[in-house]
């Protein structure tokens, strides 16, 4: 029997591991003894015939501490989720979310990926892993390659049995200027991630927005956010009215259905003109209704001047982004990484050659033989005695696969040999 007793993985300073081994225990039932071994790549325990080989690595039923924000309607009210991988995770009846199943399915504590070129990254497999250690991949090195740190795999099941894969990164990344938390979704396995951006708040975290998600979807906030950016924009109080109608009827269509329905009824060769005047509307709307937001929550508002109004653009173009993409996004729930309890397991390969003594052998006896066919010469005599008269006569050839001057020689030997034989 092989019990593991502790498992290892060294990393390279970027972050992929260098090498994996397991410092197992080995327990002989016929004579009851027990020996320790640590079984490495490439350097596999070999006993009694049995070779036992570090093969690769994978969860072992890491326990998960995940934060529910809804994605649906008003509700803003975060709740906890506490599972193991390779399990189902039970949503809490304040959730209200009781039509889908949850299958957590992976928990990756290191995530190596290459953000020079700013683009949103594809998580590897478990064999892409494997490998960085064992593969041509060992020695490559890109100063690009950083540790983005721990991300979290499940698989949601709606009631009418589709399921969606989705991979929620713990920490924020800096792309394209603005740190945002990467929440990937695909419906099959071999299809690559799409990913919804979500902007970081002031505490690093996803809160800030997913309140702002619910507030976008208060009717009574929405027009409070169009008043306020009607205030701010009209070029004259007579045109406040009118702008806050528009402003509140493109708000009204954003938290329905994103972009796609404000231009649902617009004929095609219009809708870029009218994406051009309900874009930065909304967007300024919308940074209206965060600071309204922030209020309510007792947060100070974003000031419109000074070193902070950059950041705040940009954080309000990220989260227009987020959200116009939402309706599309296939939970009603984000569940966001916040603790987690690592339990590896090592997985080996386990091989038997009882006849290997016999394989050996058998190929020194191969090798002994193509040697013999190479040096050593094969010639043939066909020899044909026939009656003649009283007495025989006989007719001999020679042949071989090298013509030399031996062969020439020998041959002549043989012909004088039966010539004194018969005379």
């Amino acid at each position: 029997s092989i019990k593991l007793k502790k498992f290892y993985i060294d990393y390279y300073s970027t972050g992929m591991p260098s090498s994996f081994k397991s410092d197992v225990q080995i327990t002989d039932f016929k004579t009851g003894k027990s020996f320790d071994k640590v079984i490495e790549v490439n350097e596999p325990l070999r006993y009694k015939g049995i070779s036992v080989f570090q093969s690769s690595f994978d969860d072992g039923g890491s326990k998960l501490d995940l934060v529910g924000y809804p994605l649906r309607g008003e509700n803003d009210k975060t709740f906890e989720v506490n599972g193991t991988v390779g399990q189902v995770a039970k949503l809490p009846a304040s959730a209200g979310i009781s039509n889908v199943t949850v299958n957590l399915t992976g928990l990756r504590v290191i995530n190596v990926e290459n953000l020079g070129s700013g683009k949103a990254p594809q998580p590897k497999d478990l064999e892409q892993k494997v490998a960085a250690v064992t593969g041509s991949a060992v020695s490559a090195k890109n100063k690009d390659m950083r540790n983005v740190g721990p991300s979290v795999q499940y698989r949601v099941v709606d009631r009418n049995g589709q399921a969606h894969e989705f991979t929620n990164y713990m920490l924020p990344m800096h792309l394209d200027g603005s740190e945002v938390f990467l929440a990937g979704v695909r419906q099959s396995d071999s299809g690559p991630y799409r990913y919804l951006r979500i902007p970081a708040d002031a505490n690093h975290s996803v809160a800030e927005f997913m309140s702002l998600r619910a507030a976008l979807n208060d009717p009574a906030l929405r027009a409070q956010a169009a008043g306020q950016f009607a205030l701010h924009n009209a070029n004259a109080v007579a045109q406040q009215p009118l702008l806050q109608k528009a402003a509140e009827g493109a708000l009204d269509s954003f938290a329905t259905g994103g972009f796609n329905e404000i231009v649902a009824r617009v004929p095609p060769a219009e809708r870029e003109k009218v994406l051009g005047f309900a874009v930065p509307m909304i967007q300024l709307s919308l940074a209206e209704l965060r600071n309204i937001n922030r209020v309510r929550q007792g947060m100070a508002p974003i000031s419109r001047t000074g070193s902070g109004a950059q950041a705040a653009q940009r954080w309000t173009q990220q989260a227009l982004l987020a959200l116009a993409n939402l309706p599309d996004y296939p939970a009603p729930v984000f569940l966001s990484l916040k603790n987690f309890q690592h339990v590896q397991a090592s997985v080996f390969q386990v091989a038997r050659s009882p006849g290997k003594s016999i394989v050996y052998l058998g190929g020194i006896f191969l090798l002994i033989g193509v040697f013999s066919m190479f040096y050593i010469r094969e010639r043939r005599i066909w020899v044909w005695i026939c009656p003649r008269g009283q007495g025989s006569s006989m007719l001999a050839a020679m042949t071989s696969q090298r013509r030399t001057m031996d062969f020439n020689r020998e041959f002549s030997r043989f012909k004088d040999a039966f010539t004194r034989l018969f005379t």
